[in-house]
């Protein structure tokens, strides 16, 4: 999952002001050198500010922006610099009262996320989601299709419909199938944070589209019930398995395939149950057995419904 896979990364922080990186608008040094030039300037006057230019932003942005655009920028964050650089008022301001503690999951003010109930719930869901995916994942393909490690398979470049030309098409071994990368991840687009990419290579070879745009040609997938996620879609290009000339060897046991199960922990840890209702939503319907009742429930909890 990308979530999880990319814990490590950090991401740099870029400046809304000057658009420079390494540093927010709030400790912006030339926003704060230039409100400090300007302090007693109108931002609505017509008479520009002094020592504010295209300069300012970083050269690639130079060659698109000009000084109108940075005069812009410095009259939409006038009040704030001044705000924050500005002269703070003499005497003893009265602290402000502090909120109530919220639970960063639910918003319940009576728990926080170490301790509540409902994400630990949610996380329960998810897992049954997932191991409901799984199953439907073994039953067609696993144990219908007979993929796996030692598949002969026929295979080639899906068009944008998910068929393949019949012209160019090429036979191979499954060498890599990844039990662990299947399920409900897969679902998402390259792009998201949910995302899991599956890990399929024929001969040694990992083909575009089996770590994002389905690995199985729409015929195979319409021809026997398979969920769709699986079939090359008409967003994308890529190889896509068409036929299974002599299924694998050998293939794990059900009960064994249905007890793997990602990382949920790590979805749930710094995201909100609206965020992540509004994620997995019509996943959990689908697939979960009781999809359509689990969804009303948490509807209602994530909307206070």
């Amino acid at each position: 999952m990308n979530i999880y896979e990319n814990r490590k990364d950090k991401r740099s922080i870029q400046c809304s002001y000057c658009y420079e990186e390494g540093h927010n608008k709030r400790h912006c040094p030339k926003l704060k050198a230039q409100y400090l030039a300007n302090k007693d300037w109108n931002r609505h006057s017509p008479t520009p500010p002094v020592g504010v230019s295209a300069d300012m932003f970083p050269v690639p942005y130079q060659r698109f922006w000009s000084d109108n655009r940075a005069i812009d920028c410095f009259r939409n964050h006038f009040d704030y610099a001044k705000e924050v650089h500005g002269e703070k008022p003499t005497g003893t301001v009265p602290p402000r009262p502090r909120r109530k503690s919220k639970c960063g999951f639910c918003g319940s003010e009576d728990h926080n996320r170490r301790n509540c109930f409902t994400m630990q719930s949610f996380v329960k869901v998810l897992e049954e989601t997932n191991q409901a995916y799984r199953e439907l994942f073994y039953d067609h393909v696993i144990d219908g299709l007979g993929l796996g490690v030692g598949a002969f398979v026929e295979y080639g470049y899906a068009n944008s419909m998910g068929q393949i030309d019949p012209e160019h098409v090429s036979q191979g071994l499954i060498t890599t199938f990844d039990l662990d990368s299947f399920g409900i991840g897969n679902i998402f687009g390259s792009w998201s944070d949910y995302r899991t990419n599956t890990n399929i290579q024929i001969d040694g070879q990992t083909s575009r589209g089996h770590r994002s745009g389905g690995f199985l040609t729409k015929h195979l997938c319409s021809e026997r019930e398979f969920p769709e996620t699986l079939a090359v879609s008409v967003d994308w290009w890529s190889t896509a398995i068409g036929k299974v000339i002599a299924p694998a060897p050998t293939k794990p046991s059900k009960e064994w395939f249905l007890g793997q199960s990602p990382a949920f922990d790590w979805v749930v840890k710094k995201r909100s149950l609206q965020a992540l209702h509004s994620e997995y939503w019509a996943i959990i319907k689908r697939y979960h057995p009781d999809g359509d009742e689990l969804y009303d429930k948490w509807y209602a909890l994530a909307y206070k419904r």
